[in-house]
């Protein structure tokens, strides 16, 4: 018999790399730049450092407000703590807007 696992992660790799963040996804890694992914509600596909490294884990970010999901996302990225007068973390649209509100992206950029 024929294992079906290697074709069911096949496709899933295939189906998370047809999503929006396809297009930005690199095999080379960029220190300090993130892409997430919206999957659905507030969970979002987490691409660190702009990798595009196998399935992606998903973080849940419902409930939260936005300076927690920001303290939520600093933590599971493991970005250091800002030195004095260092400006915190920002999400960005794909038109280069900051973000201050995670409701209506499907795909946000955390520099």
């Amino acid at each position: 018999s024929i294992s079906m696992t290697p074709w069911l992660t096949f496709l899933h790799l295939l189906a998370a790399s047809a999503g929006p963040a396809a297009e930005y996804l690199s095999e080379d890694f960029f220190p300090g730049f993130h892409i997430l992914e919206r999957v659905d509600g507030d969970r979002f596909n987490v691409y660190a450092r702009g990798q595009a490294k196998g399935v992606p884990p998903t973080i849940d970010l419902t409930g939260l407000t936005f300076a927690a999901a920001q303290q939520r996302l600093e933590s599971y990225l493991k970005i250091k703590p800002r030195e004095m007068l260092q400006l915190p973390m920002a999400l960005f649209t794909s038109q280069g807007e900051q973000v201050l509100d995670l409701a209506g992206h499907s795909l946000l950029f955390l520099i």
